[in-house]
């Protein structure tokens, strides 16, 4: 019981930490950008996948 708590804890820092260094990509695209309504519409596209992907991944 034990070894599958931390696993599932080992498993929520990596999600954790994947989407964390996604959404820093894609901050980092924007602060490149113009910062037109397009991009922050790609952004906000981007982010709700990334976060629809973690949320997946954790089923």
């Amino acid at each position: 019981m034990w070894i599958k708590k931390d696993n599932q804890k080992n498993n929520y820092k990596k999600l954790y930490s994947e989407l964390l260094y996604k959404l820093k990509k894609e901050v980092d695209k924007i602060n490149a950008s113009d910062y037109s309504k397009k991009s922050l519409g790609k952004f906000k596209e981007n982010v709700e996948n990334l976060v629809t992907d973690s949320l997946d991944k954790n089923k």
